[in-house]
């Protein structure tokens, strides 16, 4: 099961001040997730991958962000063609 570990950037661009992000605010990030493939032909296949994302809370975030632990889910799914 691959994982990773990075950050997330609030940036003051444009409306950001109307959100209360007054400066660049980094947050600590992580994800656990796979996926398969299956080809149902030589050529052409499906395949689908899910994610399981984690941002850590900061007790200085906008209120509009939250200063809670956020978690989050990615399902994807497509079609896989190879030549």
């Amino acid at each position: 099961m691959p994982g990773g570990l990075g950050g997330l950037t609030l940036s003051r661009h444009r409306g950001a001040p109307d959100l209360g992000i007054a400066a660049y605010k980094n947050y600590l990030t992580g994800n656990l997730g796979g996926g398969l493939k299956y080809f149902a032909a030589p050529h052409v296949g499906f395949r689908g991958d899910y994610r399981f994302f984690i941002v850590r809370n900061n007790d200085t975030a906008p209120a509009f962000f939250g200063t809670e632990t956020r978690y989050g889910h990615r399902v994807q799914g497509g079609l896989v063609f190879t030549y």
